[in-house]
């Protein structure tokens, strides 16, 4: 998979606009915040009509260079993790699922970066499947956490595990 096609196939997990009240992301278009958007353009005065007008192409430039090429996931070895990395960071940001990628491998400084040693710790394993197994299980669980202590966020918990369950093997 390219990683044109995990964005598309991010954009399809993602919809249209949204403004959910329970949602702390706000006025959201294809997953792409106000707040992200202004920080990819560098347009603080951004609107929310910009988020509504915000095109498909365009939230792809953001995603490919926001989620996938800042925080370095090209540098794995393993495509399939690299999709899940990716996605978990559209969901919750991208160092927070470096932190959960670092803990699954026990190997490296938790840090949120994927720097050489996390990319060097992941593809010279020859154990891909059980880090991805372990990732995804690590996915669920935040979840499920974040959900107990945050009882309003309960209403998107069906659709967090669901697109969890599209990287389950």
């Amino acid at each position: 998979m390219t990683v044109d096609e995990m964005i598309a196939a991010v954009i399809r997990r993602e919809g249209g606009y949204v403004n959910h009240p329970a949602d702390k992301g706000g006025p959201t278009k294809y997953g792409i915040t106000l707040a992200t958007y202004k920080r990819a353009t560098g347009n603080r005065r951004a609107s929310i009509a910009e988020i509504k007008a915000l095109t498909k192409p365009e939230a792809a430039a953001i995603y490919k260079e926001l989620y996938f090429v800042r925080p370095g996931f090209g540098r794995l070895n393993d495509v399939k993790l690299a999709e899940h990395l990716f996605d978990w960071g559209v969901n919750s940001g991208p160092a927070i699922a470096v932190k959960w990628l670092q803990r699954v491998l026990g190997t490296v400084a938790v840090d949120g970066k994927l720097g050489p040693n996390t990319a060097r710790s992941v593809n010279q394993r020859n154990d891909q499947l059980s880090i991805r197994k372990a990732f995804f299980k690590e996915r669920v669980l935040f979840f499920a956490r974040l959900v107990k202590r945050k009882p309003s966020q309960a209403v998107f918990i069906e659709g967090w595990m669901k697109r969890a369950f599209e990287f389950f093997e």
